[in-house]
């Protein structure tokens, strides 16, 4: 009957199904807008992206890496320790972009 179903777990697949994709998709949607607003809708959207690449980089990379890093199950990175190191990925990243566009 009822009482022999673990409805936590039912929760928890139910969460997965349907919460995951509408986080995914609202974490998507305010990503693009705000790079929208920032970047592509300026009269020189390349400029912008030059000018904006040391907060983008890591910006996008502590909204993606962390929850890899730390739900992944061979890392199980400590929540701040995925922030720390989605950080300094995306300082990286702007720092290599610095160096692409140097040598262009």
């Amino acid at each position: 009957g009822p009482s022999a179903v673990n409805w936590g777990l039912v929760q928890e697949i139910l969460f997965s199904w349907i919460g995951n994709p509408l986080l995914g998709l609202t974490t998507s949607l305010g990503t693009f807008a705000l790079i929208h607003a920032t970047l592509l809708r300026r009269p020189q959207p390349e400029a912008a992206f030059r000018a904006a690449r040391w907060w983008l980089y890591p910006f996008t990379a502590c909204i993606c890496l962390p929850f890899v890093l730390a739900k992944s199950p061979q890392l199980q990175a400590p929540p701040a320790l995925a922030l720390g190191v989605s950080l300094a990925l995306g300082l990286l990243g702007a720092r290599h972009a610095d160096a692409l566009a140097a040598a262009a």
